[in-house]
């Protein structure tokens, strides 16, 4: 309303409108890495980004096992038009589902959420264990694992070999990172009994999500 004082000192009102000020769709967006390590999560159209009022935007994420117990909160910056943050999954707990819940913190102490969305991360997975440098003279290989996908980062590769059924001379081999980024584990028989025949070879890989 438009009002005005004559010169009488009594107010007026000479004219009146009205305009709808309604709250902006906010959209979420989620998108994991190549490596499968870290999510990059995007929220635009918060209601007050431009304004005085809006304080603060955070995501809260967590995975599905095991209900929230790896809720982890992140403050989002402003990029542009939008509040983006990276998550980084080695402060989580397991693979598969995410979920992430958006927030935005007004200077009123209003704590509003405004939408959700969710990404999917792989288990840890190799894709191939080989044998090199085989010499059945000396009693030497080397055991190559390429291909390792680790959501959280590799820790350490790990390979137990044995030749005897009851595993009476299982030896575990901590495997050196390559600069082709493969893992390899040096065997030697001297460390199972001098054993020719058969040889068994497992592969663990300890990845860097929280216990």
């Amino acid at each position: 309303d438009t009002y005005i004082k004559n010169g009488y000192g009594s107010l007026e009102k000479i004219s009146g409108t009205s305009v709808n000020l309604n709250s902006p769709a906010t959209v979420i967006d989620a998108k994991v890495n190549d490596t499968q390590t870290a999510a990059n999560v995007t929220a635009w159209h918060i209601p007050g980004t431009f304004g005085k009022s809006l304080q603060k935007v955070r995501f809260a994420v967590w995975s599905a096992e095991n209900g929230q117990d790896d809720l982890v909160w992140y403050t989002a910056t402003l990029s542009g038009d939008k509040y983006v943050c990276d998550v980084p999954i080695s402060n989580h707990r397991s693979a598969g589902t995410y979920y992430v819940h958006l927030y935005a913190e007004y200077s009123n102490g209003v704590n509003k959420y405004l939408g959700n969305t969710s990404f999917d991360i792989e288990q840890t997975s190799i894709s191939n264990v080989t044998i090199k440098n085989l010499n059945t003279v000396s009693g030497v290989f080397d055991v190559i694992v390429s291909g390792i996908k680790a959501p959280a980062g590799v820790k350490k590769v790990e390979v137990p070999v044995w030749s005897k059924a009851d595993q009476s001379d299982i030896k575990w081999y901590l495997a050196e990172k390559q600069k082709d980024g493969t893992y390899k584990a040096h065997v030697e028989i001297v460390n199972h009994n001098c054993n020719f025949g058969t040889y068994q070879i497992h592969t663990y890989v300890t990845d860097g999500m929280k216990n």
